[in-house]
């Protein structure tokens, strides 16, 4: 039975795991997030169980379910959300051909995920470019950090479903690319990125965005 004295160890899980069907009383907390009527661990560490009052319900309770590293306090894991379409995301290209890339999914919003997700960028989804960038491999390159859009959510039921994301907007495209010497270039201007002490330049799809 869980006490107001503190929150209750429950087990050890895996990402994406179900802890418990959702009931009305139940909240996801830290290191947790809610999906398909189930409150699911979005990284690997121990379950715990807190009690606190419901302030809409006087004389009830809420559980709050969440999920911590063994070395870490509870108040310190990440709060982690079911991501949405139309949220953007920060992450790091691992792959490309001529059709697609794959990308690790690092950030959603301003949250930072203790696991990365997995995207896939189609050519069709780079939105409007210039002439140059026609090609994908000419936007967006292995190692690049990047700035995409949720187009499409997950098969949740699928661990290898990944988001279909979207770098239509303006806002969208590389923050920082790696060039083919493995060095980091930064943005130059809209199509362009640089290496600050060798002027060395390649061509990207930048996200136009403020203090780049």
């Amino acid at each position: 039975m869980v006490t107001a004295e503190g929150p209750k160890v429950d087990r050890f899980v895996m990402v994406g795991e179900v802890i418990v069907e959702s009931e009305p009383n139940y909240k996801a907390g830290a290191g947790t997030y809610f999906s398909n009527g189930y409150i699911r661990s979005s990284m690997m560490g121990n379950v715990y169980t807190d009690v606190v009052d419901d302030k809409m319900n006087p004389g009830k309770s809420e559980y709050i379910y969440s999920v911590k590293e063994a070395n870490l306090p509870p108040e310190m894991a990440s709060v982690a959300e079911e991501p949405k379409i139309g949220d953007i995301v920060t992450g790091k290209v691992v792959f490309i051909s001529q059709m697609f890339a794959r990308v690790h999914i690092l950030c959603v919003n301003n949250l930072v995920l203790k696991v990365p997700l997995m995207g896939i960028i189609r050519k069709e989804h780079l939105g409007k470019r210039e002439s140059k960038l026609e090609s994908l491999p000419s936007c967006i390159q292995p190692g690049d950090i990047i700035l995409a859009q949720i187009l499409q959510l997950a098969n949740v039921g699928n661990n290898n479903s990944p988001y279909i994301l979207s770098m239509t907007e303006d806002t969208c495209g590389v923050l920082e690319a790696v060039g083919r010497d493995g060095k980091k270039l930064k943005p130059l201007n809209t199509c362009e990125v640089v290496h600050k002490e060798t002027g060395y330049k390649e061509l990207r799809k930048v996200a136009q965005v403020p203090l780049l």
